[in-house]
């Protein structure tokens, strides 16, 4: 299998990009959500590796549209428009040919999945999905899949009662403990406090600031970096088994986070915000241009709302994160 990096395609000439749309069949085994996945005939590009079921985008046809016709075409099953939800857009370059991507969720589906153009299938649970064993353009979905929509981030005053009852219909988000306010001692008390308050609302704690800090308090989620912390870091510091995040708001530092083998980055700011005016806002354009063709999930942070996931996600990110939409 070739897992090292693609080379894009910079001649004269470049290829045209291929529009494909493509599932994440859903269901639940367990209490554990699994997706249904195929794998690719040895003779096809990316010949032996796995794949989410899907197909290309036809001339006047919509993503959702074709969705539909290939799932019932390639795996027998039969979805509604209204049983699909928008993921992720990711655009990737293979050096050869280029494709872009639009992956839904598909909850709502019946029928029997069976490989009509004779491709073994088979149901993975999300969280045991190798990204090695998928084409690189995948990858980033496969992460994607795991994350949750929201990041919370915490305001000022925090206590493990009063975080409880804010984070009350916010279940399914993750909720990121800042208070920079706070030495490491008064974090540890607090963090420790909070955990289970937050586990307890269906939203596991993130801490922030240096990996020291998950040492002292493990049973969290995972860590969060501010750039500060990130920069001076050459390698992964905390194990796979946690979840890492990263502070960014350039390209520079997207591709540093990506390195260093985080699982998500914040890109900030999107809108201007009062916390830091003399930042000029990149518009969800320019965050669309700064997560191009990154191997890495990324929430737009800054002046947006917790309705604006799909936006996000129009434009490459993976969900929103913020303090204003849930805290004040």
């Amino acid at each position: 299998m070739n897992t090292s990096p693609s080379t894009p395609n910079t001649g004269p000439e470049r290829v045209k990009t291929v529009h494909v749309a493509v599932a994440a069949v859903s269901r639940h085994e367990g209490g554990r959500e699994q997706v249904l996945v195929a794998q690719r005939h040895t003779h096809q590009h990316q010949g032996g590796l796995l794949e989410f079921p899907g197909g290309k985008v036809e001339p006047g046809e919509s993503a959702a549209a074709a969705l539909v016709r290939e799932l019932d075409e390639e795996v027998g099953l039969r979805v509604p428009e209204t049983g699909l939800s928008f993921e992720l857009r990711v655009t990737h370059d293979y050096g050869d040919r280029r494709v872009q991507l639009d992956l839904y969720r598909v909850t709502g589906f019946s029928g029997e999945p069976q490989g009509r153009e004779d491709q073994p299938l088979m149901w993975l649970d999300v969280d045991a999905l190798d990204p090695d064993t998928f084409p690189a353009a995948n990858r980033r979905m496969i992460q994607v899949l795991r994350l949750p929509a929201r990041t919370l981030i915490t305001g000022a005053d925090v206590t493990p009662d009063g975080l409880a009852g804010r984070l009350e219909g916010w279940s399914g988000s993750q909720c990121l403990l800042r208070c920079p306010e706070l030495d490491d001692a008064a974090y540890q008390v607090l963090a420790s406090a909070c955990g289970p308050a937050a586990r307890s609302a269906g939203c596991p704690l993130l801490l922030h600031g240096a990996p020291e800090r998950l040492k002292r308090v493990p049973d969290t989620e995972g860590l969060h970096l501010p750039w500060r912390e990130a920069a001076r870091l050459t390698e992964r510091p905390i194990s796979s088994g946690y979840r890492l995040g990263v502070s960014c708001h350039d390209r520079a530092s997207l591709e540093h986070a990506q390195r260093l083998g985080a699982d998500y980055a914040f890109l900030s700011p999107v809108r201007p915000t009062a916390s830091h005016p003399e930042r000029s806002p990149l518009g969800w354009d320019g965050f669309e241009a700064l997560v191009a063709e990154l191997d890495l999930p990324v929430y737009a942070l800054g002046g947006v709302g917790g309705d604006e996931v799909m936006e996000s996600r129009r434009h490459g990110g993976c969900g929103v994160a913020g303090i204003g939409f849930w805290w004040h």
